[in-house]
């Protein structure tokens, strides 16, 4: 195989065009000394929190805030009763299927009581989803700094987040029924 003279040249330059600079680093002549110059020293006073300090109270929230709030949470606590009242059909419906297997009617109607469930708890899901875009906006308003409404809006979200996370393990008990 033939080598190309030229593609040798262009490492060998490049690496040539590279050291020349470096190279006037290490030249000797009179440099500033690296040491630390008094304007570089830190110096402050600071004064430690009482530990009995109260932060100051947070402003409420906006009151269109507040009303939305409550019909979020409400409307997630209807759709958590509606999946405790279904809840019981579908563990019926799961005792009546037994042992049957796929393809058989009371198979099928336990999956269709599952099924139903999962959607009530898409209800309560919602709810939630929508408390957690308004606690993204609210974030991205404040610049990170707990608002009023940010501690309410918190308060919201984790009670409904209670229940959901009661729906999925409720789902994930009767799912496993269901397989088994």
């Amino acid at each position: 195989m033939i080598r190309d003279p030229s593609r040798n040249f262009l490492p060998a330059a490049a690496a040539l065009a590279f050291s020349i600079p470096i190279a006037g680093c290490a030249s000797p002549g009179d440099y500033p000394s690296l040491a630390i110059r008094d304007a570089e020293r830190v110096s402050a006073t600071v004064e430690p929190v009482s530990p009995n300090a109260t932060p100051a109270p947070l402003p409420p929230p906006a009151p269109e805030l507040a009303d939305r709030l409550s019909q979020l949470v409400a409307q997630a606590r209807d759709a958590h009763n509606r999946f405790g009242q279904m809840r019981g059909r579908a563990e019926s419906a799961l005792g009546r299927a037994g042992g049957s297997g796929p393809g058989s009617d009371g198979w099928a109607a336990a999956t269709m009581a599952l099924a139903d469930l999962t959607t009530a708890r898409g209800a309560t899901m919602s709810a939630l989803t929508e408390l957690d875009l308004l606690a993204t906006a609210d974030a991205l308003k404040g610049g990170g700094a707990p608002t009023g409404d940010t501690v309410t809006i918190a308060a919201a979200r984790d009670e409904v987040a209670v229940w959901v996370a009661a729906e999925d393990g409720v789902l994930a008990t009767l799912g496993s029924r269901l397989r088994n």
